[in-house]
């Protein structure tokens, strides 16, 4: 079961981190600019 619980975070932690690499690749003036996350939605 706990195994299973930090398989869960890791897979979560990755996904954000594939998404906040990809919002970089995508945004990367707007991030710069903004100093966070970009206004796109």
């Amino acid at each position: 079961m706990k195994s299973k619980i930090i398989f869960i975070i890791k897979l979560l932690c990755l996904n954000i981190s594939y998404i906040y690499i990809w919002e970089l690749r995508l945004y990367p003036y707007p991030y710069i600019k903004s100093k966070g996350r970009p206004n796109k939605y």
